[in-house]
């Protein structure tokens, strides 16, 4: 698929050559920077824009040529778009009375307010509706006309983290209970990997991996994924720590994850690792972080549960420790290569 915008720079690669797959009755992640190609591209999913080139199919069906409506769609937006004159039970069956589906309206309605936990709240309109309520209309009203595909795009965006989090959980359970496919646009890395089946990593138009959640944080293909999917330490390529593990690179830089350090107070517990001091430590909610800095001046973050820090560290500012990362968890790297800016030529 390639969707190429004219501008007054030149041509916008919005999307640039990319193949997508989802399995039926999953759930699929487009994740990925502000105007790295993923709302472009479910924008041609939907037939909202037309591609360069390239096709899309469901199944073995060419869709390519049919408009919105023909395409058997359903969607959330961020802004949820619901009518505000309508109550609650109009905005769910807005699409099959547009479609003349001839279906039991009240028992779809009854179905999807039990469906999505919203029971007894069919006669409100959605001024009367909390942000978390409003979501779970869209929801609803999505799934309503029994889409062969349904896509989101931010669809947490507006609300508050606590009430993201309890949603995402419900949205995973209706899906695979409906058993809907669905494509999902984020660039909240926790919603994707709270939500998926299956992760697609955007960067300036092109797809830089593709996954389960746990592959692509276990094996990231390229310092742009590394960097942009959890935390990471950044070392010059000679550090100490670099060194002392026999990590070599051509590149300037090296990552490293927080969560992949070895920290041990016993010299003898890790003869061969980098020696350094705790330069200081914050407690942040469940988690301990320290900041540790080498005998070479370098820093790197290291963070730890406040039951493992309890139980095993407990480390205090000014304490000496010994650190060690495994070579094949470190990646070199130069920041170009991190840039996340779309394409113009």
């Amino acid at each position: 698929m390639v969707k190429h915008f004219e501008t007054r720079r030149g041509v916008f690669r919005a999307v640039n050559g990319v193949d997508v797959e989802c399995a039926p009755g999953t759930i699929t992640a487009l994740l990925g920077p502000s105007g790295s190609g993923k709302t472009t591209l479910l924008r041609l999913i939907a037939g909202l824009e037309e591609p360069t080139c390239g096709r899309v199919f469901f199944d073995n069906e060419d869709i390519t040529s049919l408009g919105v409506q023909e395409r058997d769609l359903g969607f959330v937006f961020q802004g949820y778009a619901l009518f505000k004159h309508m109550t609650v039970a109009e905005n769910i069956t807005f699409g099959p009375r547009m479609r003349k589906m001839g279906i039991d309206l009240d028992a779809k309605v009854e179905e999807l307010l039990k469906l999505t936990g919203l029971t007894g709240l069919g006669g409100r309109y959605p001024p009367q509706l909390s942000g978390g309520q409003k979501q779970r209309v869209a929801v609803a009203r999505a799934l309503a006309c029994n889409p062969r595909l349904m896509l989101l795009d931010e669809p947490f965006g507006a609300l508050d983290p606590l009430v993201r989090k309890s949603l995402r959980r419900g949205l995973r359970e209706i899906v695979q209970q409906v058993g809907v496919t669905t494509i999902i646009v984020t660039h909240d890395q926790e919603e994707a990997w709270d939500l998926a089946d299956h992760v697609v990593i955007f960067n300036k138009g092109v797809i830089e991996q593709r996954g389960t959640p746990e592959e692509v944080a276990r094996e990231p293909a390229s310092p742009f994924v590394m960097n942009f999917v959890g935390d990471v330490n950044h070392l010059p390529s000679h550090c100490q720590l670099v060194r002392k593990m026999g990590f070599h690179t051509d590149k300037p830089y090296v990552m490293c994850r927080p969560s992949d350090l070895s920290v041990y107070t016993n010299f003898e517990e890790a003869p061969h690792a980098a020696p350094a001091t705790v330069h200081d430590k914050a407690n942040v909610g469940r988690v301990v972080r320290y900041y540790l800095r080498f005998d070479d001046g370098v820093d790197v973050d290291f963070a730890v549960s406040r039951r493992v820090d309890e139980e095993r560290y407990d480390m205090d500012v000014g304490q000496r420790v010994f650190v060690e990362a495994p070579p094949s968890r470190l990646m070199g790297f130069d920041y170009p290569e991190l840039d996340g800016t779309a394409v113009v030529a």
